[in-house]
């Protein structure tokens, strides 16, 4: 008897479908938003900061932000950056003076290769180190593999990339430093020669990742394979007279791989925010590496086509009330590369229906009436600090201590002028020198407006002065572990 298709079997499918790409749609929106107001509310713009140029006239950077649409209102910028998005048009790049689907597209196939190779050295590495310490579980051998791996394991990303480019690139200069390819032979080069030139400037930060990923993987193994082997089909399998590498192998490795090989999906999107870092320090043109290169130039369409690809733990709740006119974004989560955890809790008043128009024209107009809601941020330490603080040190030329207490005393130092706009910015500005102080804690900080200020009013006031823009809102700030 043939099987008949059960009508309307395939409907919950579909259903799941559909939630699972509006969530998707949700998530992109929410982190393109994000990201559009923090790159926005940095001081300057792509003219201003980039362009170091003493022939650049004023006249000329006004020309050029006209003819960009930098002039605009920020509403009417995010509106039209919405807009092309839907599109699919990222954008022209200021820093790289070409579309930003280009450098993307030139960016994106390093740093799959980079994640690549490094999630399959990882892995088998992994693996492998597990295997070993569950063959010699409890002995001498399994404790100090274990502590190893520990120790790569809790160790930062970017921290690892400087040890290995320091013992591999110059006490023993086996690999080059930095770079892709080598940026005078290469291209005089055949396929050969050309395919090991990329090889060897691969092994470093390919290394650097793959260690990270062994170490945790080397863990869940060996738990896994120490829950397997006293199994009766292992007994059964050495009771037959098997030898114990066929046992290992054949029988407990393959029961004991089931639930590894699920973290495959979990790893990649994990290298791709570790790797930001690692390209970063050796210098490989990848995603991460032009991410960072257009942060510090201010190239706003790199920046924010760059994070939408690269990985952003994002858990999204919209809500709006149209009794309240009020909008809210509870909670936005971001896990910034495993240096920082930060979740956010924004809220808008006076939001018209007409916000939310297809109509961009109607949504520009209508989205001046929105006005500023109550802001809750909060902040977690988990490698950032230690981070900014080494950069600083070494830009200084000082010892970490030295570099550290400069950067509180600079946070402390403007107190005073905060408090000559709003007294309560006092109370904030020690929460973030203690934060930066004592790293691994968590700042918290709640913005509560105390009147009604439109968006549109505030967000050129918090690039041109942000002492006042803060003097619209009560603040309350506080650290803690």
């Amino acid at each position: 008897m043939g099987l008949g298709r059960t009508r309307g079997s395939g409907s919950p499918i579909a259903s799941f479908l559909v939630s699972r790409l509006l969530q998707a749609v949700a998530i992109v929106f929410i982190v393109a938003t994000v990201v559009f107001v923090l790159i926005h509310l940095a001081p300057g713009d792509p003219f201003s900061t980039a362009i170091d140029n003493p022939n650049v006239t004023e006249a000329i950077r006004a020309r050029w932000r006209a003819e960009y649409g930098l002039d605009r209102p920020v509403a009417e910028q995010y509106v039209r950056y919405l807009a092309s998005i839907a599109r699919g048009d990222l954008g022209w790049s200021f820093s790289m003076q070409r579309p930003v689907a280009s450098v993307l597209a030139d960016a994106l196939p390093n740093t799959l290769l980079l994640a690549g190779t490094a999630l399959l050295l990882g892995f088998a590495g992994g693996i492998t180190l597990g295997v070993v310490q569950a063959q010699r579980a409890g002995t001498r051998t399994d404790r100090v593999l274990g502590a190893v791996s520990l120790f790569f394991y809790a160790i930062p990303d970017f921290w690892l990339a400087l040890m290995v480019m320091l013992l591999l690139a110059y006490w023993v200069p086996i690999f080059p430093v930095a770079g892709a390819v080598d940026p005078v032979m290469y291209d005089t080069w055949g396929f050969a020669a050309r395919v090991a030139d990329r090889a060897r400037h691969l092994v470093l930060p390919a290394l650097t990742l793959a260690l990270l990923v062994a170490a945790g993987i080397a863990r869940y193994q060996r738990a896994e394979l120490l829950r397997v082997l006293p199994e009766e089909f292992v007994r059964t399998a050495r009771a037959k007279g098997l030898s114990e590498r066929r046992v290992m192998l054949r029988h407990a490795l393959r029961n004991a791989l089931i639930p590894i090989v699920s973290l495959v999906g979990l790893a990649l999107p994990v290298l791709f925010t570790g790797a930001v870092f690692v390209e970063r320090v050796f210098a490989w043109p990848g995603m991460g590496w032009v991410v960072l290169n257009a942060v510090g130039t201010r190239d706003y369409p790199l920046v924010t086509a760059g994070v939408n690809i690269l990985r952003i733990d994002s858990d999204v709740g919209a809500t709006w009330t149209e009794t309240s006119r009020t909008f809210a974004l509870e909670p936005v989560t971001l896990d910034l590369g495993g240096i920082a955890k930060a979740s956010a809790r924004v809220s808008l008043a006076n939001v018209p229906r007409e916000v939310f128009s297809p109509n961009a024209v109607q949504a520009a107009a209508m989205a001046g009436q929105i006005e500023a809601g109550t802001i809750e941020l909060s902040l977690r330490d988990t490698g950032g600090i230690d981070l900014l603080v080494a950069q600083q040190a070494r830009t200084q030329n000082v010892s970490r201590d030295a570099a550290r207490r400069a950067i509180v005393d600079s946070i402390r130092a403007g107190s005073e002028q905060a408090a000559a706009t709003n007294p309560d910015a006092v109370a904030a500005v020690e929460a973030i020198a203690s934060f930066v102080e004592s790293p691994g804690q968590t700042l918290n900080i709640k913005l509560t407006p105390l009147g009604k200020v439109t968006a549109e009013q505030l967000m050129p006031l918090l690039k041109t002065d942000p002492l006042v823009a803060l003097a619209q809102f009560r603040i309350e700030a506080s650290t803690g572990l």
